[in-house]
């Protein structure tokens, strides 16, 4: 089956990240933009999506070890102390010159139209209006030609830009691709390692290192059947080698295979004259340690 990566997964899911983030200001929303980026990312390494049902145990086990250190990286993250509605205030400032002479002058500017407008159908309304209190000052002869000035409260922050979703999603795709990377490279390490396990297993093997040991082994079996008495130490060890996964193959129709044939003048049929030595492996599977040497006469040739 064909590796699925973590970046593919992510792409697939891209335009529903990009939904839930549209509508969004910065930097007065930066929490909660944090917040849905960082939910995306944990739901892409915690959901049984295709990625993941691509990795075997110990890959799984690596990718949630990254994904405890992501969690705890997030847990350091300084923007909870962070006040971000107001770093992304402003103050603006009105500045009005006030009218020369005791001109009566409003408090609130908000409430000046329909202060105007009740005062000329009743004078006496003009203390209330719409539940507001109107104030009046006289400006005294000291405040003369003095500025008026007004503080007004400005939101500078800006909705995120499709281009800016663009370079969220570039970055998390960065991300993505580290950590495919990674346990790509994970793959590459461990098949090198059984790849080295293996050699080493194969190449480590009485008949590579020693073949003079099972060499020697076949002459004591040959000796050992024909003594009329059976040498236990013989025996002994030849049953050790069968510990090892090898086993002693006397000649036969069914395992001719396991044995080279050498012409022997005087003899009139085959005669075995060394055992074949043969390796069981762990499929089942049986192949040649050491050849068996099977003398046939001349004619047999």
């Amino acid at each position: 089956m064909e590796s699925v990566s973590l970046k593919n997964v992510f792409i697939q899911s891209e335009e529903s990240l990009k939904s839930s983030l549209r509508g969004m200001y910065l930097p007065r929303d930066y929490k909660e933009v944090q917040q849905v980026i960082n939910e995306h990312i944990t739901k892409l390494l915690t959901d049984n999506n295709e990625f993941k049902a691509n990795l075997n145990a110990s890959d799984a086990e690596y990718l949630n070890s990254i994904l405890r250190m992501s969690l705890s990286f997030q847990k350091l993250t300084f923007s909870d102390s962070i006040n971000f509605a107001e770093l992304s205030t402003v103050y603006e400032y009105d500045i009005k010159e006030n009218n020369e002479g005791n001109a009566d002058v409003l408090e609130n500017t908000i409430t000046l139209l329909p202060t105007v407008i009740t005062a000329f159908f009743n004078p006496w309304l003009a203390l209330v209006v719409g539940g507001a209190t109107v104030l009046y000052k006289k400006v005294n002869p000291s405040e003369k030609n003095k500025p008026q000035i007004t503080k007004r409260k400005i939101d500078r922050s800006k909705p995120i830009t499709e281009g800016m979703l663009s370079d969220i999603s570039d970055a998390i795709q960065n991300i993505c691709q580290e950590i495919d990377d990674i346990i790509d490279k994970i793959k590459r390490d461990r098949t090198d390692l059984i790849a080295k396990y293996k050699y080493e297993v194969e190449s480590k093997t009485l008949e590579k290192m020693y073949p003079q040991i099972l060499t020697g082994m076949q002459y004591l079996f040959m000796e050992n059947i024909k003594s009329e008495k059976k040498n236990q130490y013989i025996e002994s060890m030849l049953f050790q080698l069968g510990v090892y996964g090898y086993k002693v193959y006397e000649y036969s129709q069914n395992n001719s295979g396991f044995f080279t044939k050498q012409v022997k003048i005087g003899i009139e049929s085959p005669e075995m004259y060394l055992p074949a030595i043969v390796k069981e492996n762990e499929d089942g599977t049986v192949s040649v340690a050491i050849e068996g040497v099977l003398f046939v006469p001349q004619n047999n040739n």
